[in-house]
């Protein structure tokens, strides 16, 4: 059996080490109210999708180790699971606003892609 291969978001992810701002306060919904820019059908927070996935950002975990077990979750709850460029989309979102930093792996670095 051939092994999957990883796509160029999933080789990225696996240096990534994503975290919430620690002056962020209130509810995850909270973000819907933010701005026209967090009302996307597509990506809104208001998935359980996406509040898993900020839920886990502490910057221990790696994004593809992050993204692999909401996917895992969301299939085993029957959530819609999105594409990785959707994952993208949000991620930049929350970058640009200062809801998340990313950090490279062993830089310490923000990522500014």
């Amino acid at each position: 059996m051939q092994e999957p291969v990883p796509s160029k978001s999933e080789l990225a992810w696996a240096d990534l080490f994503p975290s919430r701002r620690p002056g962020l306060k209130g509810t995850f919904g909270i973000l819907n109210h933010t701005g026209e820019k967090y009302a996307y059908d597509s990506i809104s927070p208001m998935y359980a999708f996406f509040y898993m996935m900020l839920n886990r950002m502490d910057g221990k975990s790696s994004l593809l180790e992050i993204v692999d077990a909401v996917k895992a979750e969301a299939l085993c709850s029957n959530y819609p699971v999105f594409s990785n460029a959707e994952i993208n989309r949000f991620l930049e979102l929350l970058r640009k606003d200062g809801v998340i930093e990313l950090k490279k792996k062993n830089a310490g670095q923000d990522y500014i892609p």
